[in-house]
């Protein structure tokens, strides 16, 4: 008993020893890494980790690399738990040269290879397997002085390291090549820079010829530009198919999108409907949160107000900063700015959209949004009424009316012909002493307060004009004395 107790502590010591050796890998059946295949490889240069590592016989420089890397990265970040800067660390440690990969061999072999070339051909020549005391050197990356680019008419415009030997066909591979979409792709600009940059020399070329590359050769593959994009506007709110409406670039009418996406439901306030379009900084924040929320499957109208009020103080504030506003005109920039980007979305009138052909040929841009929001059939009462508030709209009902469900006029309201109405559209104010006052879903009813006036009010009028009256009278008497 005493010798398989020990016969079985001797096996674990084996085993652990084992594991240090290989790196902490686990031994195990299915595991590249055991006692009879494993070898020796050295790690040198700009690579994340530097050192002497196990690898097996049955590795290829591609997948050794990988495996490193991956575990160097899980022992950083295994702390850390803000996925934020597990982000900006990955990105970090992956930046990384993958071509100009120098392999050095015991015997005295010396290869230059590109696993970036590799992973887009599949040519195993640029990734062979490891042999025992191999060292791989990782040539530093300098996307800044080391680089070629590729854009224009190919599938993924591109930024990569340099290596000597490349060709416009090399290029053209890392670019993924040309893109379909454009028709009879022939020539590639070549622009090069002299070395103190002060110089551009230009070059168009046949896109078959393989030109030899030069370091920091930028690439333009030219093509007339295509039309055939995905133009499309975003329809959100009461209308029946919600969604974004695809388009023509120029010509699809605000009525035509409406009706593709169904037509408004009896629900829709055409009041309150608007287009919006990135007229200015307020109005494509709007856009852009519309659209993301909309992309995200949280679309709620009543959500963004928040942060489309602090969006349009920042705006206000850039407006004021450099201003030479004295203080009476402040108030009237305040509300005249505010006006400015509410007027931004006033691009159509949509209860004209039916009745009107200028409003209904209103030609829509690819990106623009229109929001349908759902009736709100209330008026809002408020100032000197005993309970301020929303209340039920009824039709053919006036302004006296909703006062008194609002608990009537209080004690200091104004005179019933100076009670204001708020149009809901347009903003216009009138009094309900006016003619032709009708009361619509979500106007606004203000009852003004009479201002109290006390004797000190009165005597401080009377002094005032007793003094402005001397002032003139005194004048009077000079002018006459100056006369004689």
């Amino acid at each position: 008993m005493y010798r398989i107790i020990t016969l079985f502590f001797l096996l674990l010591t084996v085993s652990a020893s084992a594991q240090d050796i290989l790196g902490g890998a686990a031994i195990s059946s299915g595991s590249l890494l055991t006692a009879s295949n494993a070898i020796s490889v050295t790690i040198g240069g700009a690579f994340v980790v530097n050192g002497t590592f196990p690898a097996s016989q049955y590795e290829r420089l591609d997948q050794f690399v990988t495996r490193m890397f991956n575990q160097y990265r899980e022992q950083s970040i295994r702390a850390i738990t803000d996925p934020r800067i597990v982000e900006t660390m990955t990105q970090r440690m992956e930046n990384f040269s993958r071509r100009n990969i120098v392999l050095k061999r015991m015997n005295g072999e010396k290869f230059t290879l590109d696993l970036e070339k590799f992973r887009l051909t599949g040519d195993f020549k640029q990734n062979p397997y490891l042999k025992n005391e191999d060292v791989i050197i990782f040539s530093k990356l300098d996307l800044e002085r080391d680089f070629v680019s590729v854009d224009g008419a190919v599938n993924n415009p591109v930024k990569f390291a340099f290596m000597e030997g490349d060709r416009l066909s090399d290029a053209l591979l890392f670019a993924q090549g040309i893109s379909k979409a454009y028709e009879n792709v022939t020539k590639a600009e070549i622009v090069r820079s002299s070395y103190d940059g002060q110089k551009l020399e230009t070059t168009v070329v046949d896109i078959n010829s393989n030109l030899p590359l030069q370091r920091a050769d930028r690439i333009r593959v030219l093509a007339d530009e295509t039309s055939k994009k995905d133009f499309r506007v975003l329809v959100l709110g009461e209308v029946n198919k919600p969604g974004y409406i695809p388009i023509s670039k120029d010509n699809t009418t605000v009525k035509n999108v409406i009706e593709q996406a169904g037509g408004f439901k009896p629900t829709a306030s055409l009041y309150k409907t608007e287009l919006v379009r990135g007229t200015d900084s307020y109005t494509m924040y709007k856009k852009n949160m519309l659209t993301k929320s909309f992309e995200q499957n949280k679309f709620s109208n009543e959500g963004l107000e928040g942060v489309l009020y602090d969006n349009q103080q920042m705006e206000g504030l850039r407006m004021e900063r450099m201003s030479y506003l004295v203080e009476e005109d402040t108030a009237y920039f305040k509300i005249d700015n505010q006006l400015r980007l509410l007027r931004g979305n006033a691009l159509v009138d949509f209860t004209k959209l039916y009745t009107d052909t200028t409003q209904a040929n209103f030609s829509v841009k690819d990106g623009d949004v229109i929001l349908v929001p759902q009736q709100q059939n209330l008026v809002y009462i408020y100032g000197q009424v005993g309970f301020p508030g929303y209340v039920q709209f009824q039709p053919g009902r006036d302004a006296r009316y909703y006062i008194e469900q609002a608990g009537g006029l209080g004690e200091l309201a104004r005179d019933y012909d100076e009670i204001s109405v708020i149009k809901a559209k347009t903003r216009r104010w009138m009094t309900v002493g006016e003619n032709n006052v009708t009361i619509e879903p979500g106007d606004y009813i203000w009852v003004p307060k009479k201002t109290p006036r006390t004797f000190s009010f009165y005597l401080g009028r009377v002094s005032a004009i007793s003094s402005v009256v001397g002032t003139i009278a005194t004048i009077v008497l000079l002018l006459v004395q100056l006369g004689k």
